[in-house]
């Protein structure tokens, strides 16, 4: 306003407009905020936020299942060579015997087979933890996307409530910047024909 006061008459209506301009976007920026509050935006955004925080946690699950999957098969694979080779080995005592290093075999192959029982039961019972993970992450996720299609539909229920709204007021906002450009068009016209009066008007000097 200090700048408009102490600025040439010829150059009010030019830094009036930019004026009015300037003021007109920081009035659009803070109804746009206001207007994103009001319908809802940001729960959509938490809502998004969700989902791929449940996505996520679902690729993680899923990783520790397959990892605990392929643990317990990797027991039973050795837990079945195990038991084939204890089997060769009793065959061979019925057929003539063992000699000592087929004792101590079958002897290790014993403390094996309970070691790999209980690594098998653990494993077991690990990946089933993790598949009822894997299910409540999953739970998890159907949860989050119902709650984002809940949110954006009510934010489009809004949006569409508001519109009329909005339509009525950007046609008054066109009107009024058509009626304020009429009026600094008048001022400026104004303005030159006092200065043209002035000009060829002898009793004005």
């Amino acid at each position: 306003e200090a700048r408009l006061a102490a600025s040439p008459p010829g150059q009010r209506p030019a830094m009036v407009a930019a004026s009015l301009g300037q003021r007109l976007l920081r009035a659009a920026n803070d109804h746009a905020d206001r207007a994103n509050a009001y319908l809802g935006w940001a729960a959509v955004e938490e809502s998004k936020q969700l989902v791929t925080a449940a996505e996520e946690g679902l690729v993680s699950a899923q990783s520790d299942y397959k990892r605990a999957r392929d643990t317990l098969r990797e027991t039973q694979a050795r837990f079945v060579l195990n038991k084939n080779e204890l089997t060769h080995l009793l065959q061979a005592k019925a057929s003539g015997g063992w000699n000592d290093t087929q004792f101590a075999r079958f002897t290790e192959l014993l403390a094996e087979e309970r070691e790999l029982a209980r690594t098998e039961e653990a494993a077991a019972a690990r990946r089933s933890a993790l598949e009822a993970r894997v299910d409540d992450r999953l739970s998890q996720l159907m949860q989050a996307l119902r709650r984002r299609y809940h949110e954006e539909q009510l934010w489009t229920n809004r949006v569409r409530q508001a519109n009329y709204t909005v339509s009525v007021a950007v046609v008054v906002i066109n009107f009024a910047m058509f009626i304020g450009a009429h009026w600094l068009r008048r001022q400026e016209l104004d303005l030159v024909a006092e200065r043209l009066s002035r000009r060829w008007d002898p009793t004005a000097r």
